[in-house]
């Protein structure tokens, strides 16, 4: 169904652009093949970023470099930079729960650390995702590791 989503009216022409930013390391944008569970993240992943009152300038860099990588709409960005909400659900469809949860640790790690209420929804969407407690942990560690060794570089 996600292949008929992507099919575009004749004449409509979507620009993709790839091009990696110099700035960002591509293991920060995550690779989401379904174009639906890209919206979902995108949406979760601001929202873990604004959990903490306000979206810094880093933050709305990932945040709008992956719309551009996984084509999302910008009245969709729009809305969802305006008034980032997380999505609910006591289950999160994803083919590849494993990149879902990386994106949202990302997210959550993009200002420098995860705060208790980051902490929580990380929490919540490991859950949801169907994954165990260490595979969260065993992400935030890999993320801190990346992180650091981007800083020293």
């Amino acid at each position: 169904a996600w292949v008929l989503d992507g099919m575009l009216q004749p004449g409509e022409v979507r620009e993709r652009s790839h091009a990696p930013d110099a700035s960002l390391p591509d293991w920060m944008l995550p690779n989401i093949a379904d174009p639906r569970e890209r919206q979902v993240l995108f949406a979760q992943m601001a929202a873990v970023m604004a959990s903490d009152g306000n979206l810094d300038p880093k933050e709305k860099k990932l945040l709008r470099l992956c719309a551009q990588r996984w084509n999302i709409p910008e009245p969709m960005v729009a809305q969802i930079l305006g008034n980032p909400r997380p999505v609910y659900s006591n289950s999160l469809q994803s083919a590849s729960p494993q990149w879902f949860l990386a994106g949202l640790v990302t997210a959550a790690m993009m200002d420098g650390k995860v705060d208790s209420q980051e902490q929580a929804m990380l929490e919540n969407a490991c859950s949801a995702l169907g994954l165990p407690p260490d595979e969260l942990q065993r992400q935030l560690a890999a993320a801190q590791q990346r992180m650091q060794a981007q800083s020293r570089s």
